[in-house]
């Protein structure tokens, strides 16, 4: 069967061509050049459609892409949540890497707070905390009788003056509760005023162990959580 009348040659079966708007100029499929006009028409739309298709296809997969990028954010979120946390739980024990210290003659063990630096000096074994602001000195008594002339040779050591001291109490410390005598007051330490405390730890042996810190009033909180903590933590060994 021939093609349609009007229908332009190589068309498809039931094609009819449409008229051509009555604009001035050629039409555009004119435009294009010749008896292939039609089909560079065609070419276009279906170019269109490609790069339709295309750019949907592109911005799907950007699509994803930014929620891959939300995963990724989450998950180093999350991860730095943990960091952080670990971080927070370190920092929040002052005393997490400390050492303990067996004080000779004794079963008692005072910790020496992490980065703290250890001495001796006279009948003491001692450390200082990393910023200086603080004291830990520990030593031992053959009697209770000893405890008020040891303190007072224990501040001419260390340079502790000027002390304002409250009376000895009778007190429990560290998970083993030792028995103990407490005395806790004020001193120049270091050339500023500092707060002090004492402990002797009633052992029931020969030899009585007996703790000092000091630390500067206006020490880092750290520091003065540390020093306290060096009482505070005393046990048993």
């Amino acid at each position: 069967m021939g093609a349609p009348m009007g229908a332009p040659m190589g068309a498809p079966p039931g094609f009819q061509q449409a008229p051509l708007p009555q604009k001035k100029g050629p039409p555009v499929a004119l435009l294009v050049g010749g008896g292939c006009g039609l089909f560079a028409v065609i070419g276009v739309v279906l170019l269109v459609i490609l790069l339709v298709t295309t750019g949907g296809s592109a911005s799907t997969g950007d699509d994803d892409d930014d929620d891959n990028d939300d995963n990724d954010s989450q998950s180093s979120s999350d991860d730095d949540d943990d960091g952080a946390s670990k971080k927070g739980n370190t920092g929040g024990d002052v005393m997490a890497g400390a050492v303990y210290k067996r004080i000779p003659s004794t079963n008692v063990e005072v910790p020496v707070p992490p980065g703290w630096r250890e001495s001796r000096r006279s009948l003491y074994t001692f450390a200082l905390s990393n910023d200086g602001n603080a004291l830990l000195a520990f030593t031992t008594v053959s009697s209770y009788g000893e405890f008020n002339g040891r303190l007072q040779h224990a501040t001419k050591v260390f340079r502790i003056t000027g002390c304002s001291m409250g009376p000895s109490e009778r007190v429990r410390i560290g998970p083993n509760q030792l028995r103990s005598r407490l005395k806790e007051g004020e001193c120049t330490f270091n050339g500023v005023r500092a707060n002090v405390a004492t402990v002797l730890v009633e052992s029931g042996r020969r030899a009585h162990p007996l703790v000092i810190y000091a630390v500067d009033k206006n020490a880092s909180e750290r520091t003065a959580a540390q020093a306290k903590k060096t009482i505070s933590h005393m046990r048993k060994r």
